[in-house]
């Protein structure tokens, strides 16, 4: 199955004509790339999608053979039907991936977690993120994510100018907003991830507006 054929897929069972009218063009701005650094991994890897949009990448890695979960904030059905789900076998989690709870370790540990095109929709601080995403990891596992360039968007005024400002999780807080602004140059990106990681790549395609990154070697499995 290609991309295309795995979106075409999607588009026959989303839940509302959005994915057709809007997301399926913004999807193509990174999941080519993130497609291109999964393709050598092979197939029948266990791995954690978190944030998986309307199930366009989960689709095409079951096609591949991999045993695939997601974890997603909204509840089943929002953006992938549940006729999908019961087609591909995709297991879905509801959950959120910054706060203390973490329901999808459970079926861990992954071989590889995807979490792209969600850092700018946390609200608590990421580094809480990859921090929880390490407890599902194996300790030979990688973690694929992204992040928006911020040379991208010169007239946007950053809500967080650095990702350390943004509120740490306290149970008597309520959360913040999207913090779609918040935004990344390749130094401060990979600042964030060398927190959590000893090893971490940043890839970028000319003309996109998206960091991708390969991060191995958890360092909370150190």
């Amino acid at each position: 199955m290609t991309l295309q054929q795995a979106q075409d897929y999607v588009e026959r069972l989303a839940p509302d004509p959005y994915y057709r009218d809007n997301y399926r063009s913004y999807e193509a701005d990174y999941l080519p790339d993130v497609v291109d650094l999964i393709a050598p991994l092979g197939s029948g890897l266990k791995v954690l999608e978190v944030g998986p949009g309307w199930g366009t990448l989960a689709v095409w890695m079951v096609d591949r053979a991999h045993k695939v979960t997601v974890l997603d904030q909204q509840p089943m059905g929002t953006y992938i039907s549940g006729e999908l789900l019961r087609q591909t076998g995709i297991r879905y989690v509801q959950g959120e991936v910054d706060g203390y709870a973490m329901p999808y370790t459970a079926n861990g540990p992954y071989d590889l977690v995807i979490c792209t095109q969600v850092i700018p929709h946390l609200k608590w601080r990421p580094d809480a993120a990859l921090r929880n995403i390490n407890c599902a990891m194996a300790p030979s596992g990688r973690l694929i994510t992204s992040a928006l360039d911020s040379r991208c968007y010169p007239h946007v005024i950053p809500a967080f100018p650095r990702w350390q400002d943004v509120p740490k999780y306290e149970s008597w807080l309520a959360p913040v907003p999207d913090i779609e602004v918040c935004m990344y140059t390749q130094e401060t990106f990979r600042g964030l991830l060398e927190t959590e990681y000893g090893s971490v790549r940043i890839t970028q395609r000319p003309g996109s507006t998206t960091m991708l990154a390969e991060c191995r070697q958890p360092r909370s499995m150190d």
